[in-house]
Parts: structure tokens; sequence; C-alpha cells
């Protein structure tokens, strides 16, 4: 689907948003070290690679929420120096390691509430346990990590 994307250097910004896609490569925008903003927000996503996204400097804004993500490996955002946004929530997480993000020194947005795992809860709530490493995200300013426990 998205092959063609190899050819556009050039792009800037891509929004496949509400889509209801469940699978998707994003291996072309590994040529793509322009793109700045990637919308995927409200699909059906139950796995996704962001390797190529690590060819990518200049991404500030990732839109991840409202999919079906249980795991993302969130290492090759390391290499995103300008990330600024990362959206992660209304996902059923089961393991979510965050500490990758931990040298983005401008990431000032990271919104992870309604996604925070089951076993995962001890390092979300309170907020003073969530990993060491967040501590060193000095740009951020908006943390969201609220988790509400399932109504029996």
């Amino acid at each position: 689907m998205m092959a063609p994307l190899a050819n556009c250097p050039d792009l800037q910004e891509l929004a496949l948003s509400k889509n209801q896609l469940t699978v998707l490569d994003l291996a072309p925008l590994a040529s793509c070290p322009q793109l700045e903003r990637l919308e995927l927000w409200e699909n059906r996503l139950a796995a996704l690679d962001l390797a190529p996204l690590a060819h990518c400097p200049d991404l500030q804004e990732l839109a991840l929420s409202e999919n079906q993500l249980t795991v993302l490996d969130l290492a090759p955002l390391a290499h995103c120096s300008s990330l600024r946004k990362l959206d992660l929530r209304a996902n059923p997480f089961v393991s979510l390691d965050l500490s990758p993000l931990a040298a983005l020194d401008k990431l000032y947005d990271l919104v992870v509430d309604d996604s925070v795992p089951v076993g995962w809860r001890r390092f979300a709530l309170p907020l003073e346990e969530l990993p060491q490493g967040l501590g060193r995200l000095l740009a951020l300013w908006q943390l969201y990590a609220e988790y509400e426990e399932p109504q029996q």
C-alpha cells in the first residue's frame, strides 16, 4: 500500500487515520527523512514496526491512538530527535517500555492514558513510579497516564 511513498523524499505529513487499517508496513517511510507528522489514529492496527521511523529525524508528531496495539517497541523513536508529541492512548497494551524516550529532549506531550497495560499498573500509577528515564525529558509538560479500573 505504501510502497510508492519510497519515491517521496520530501513528504512531510502523512495522515492515514480512520481507515480501518489492520496491517501497515512503514518501511517506505525510511526514504522520507523530512517526515514531520504521522497520523495513524483510529485504525485497527494490532502490530506496528516503528523501525523505519529511525530514518525520520525530523518527525515531530506521531499519533497511534485508538488502535489495537498490544506491544510496541519504541526504541526506534530514540533516533527521532525532533519528536515533540507522542499519542499512544486507547490501545490495549500488554507491555509498554517508555525508557527509549528518555533521550528525547524535545518531547513535551506524551499521552498514554487508557493504554496502561494490566501488568504495568505498578509503573504507571502513582506517577512517581514511572520509569526513571522520563525524568530526563526536560521539555515534558504534558503527561497523561490516567488509568481507571474496569468496572466489574
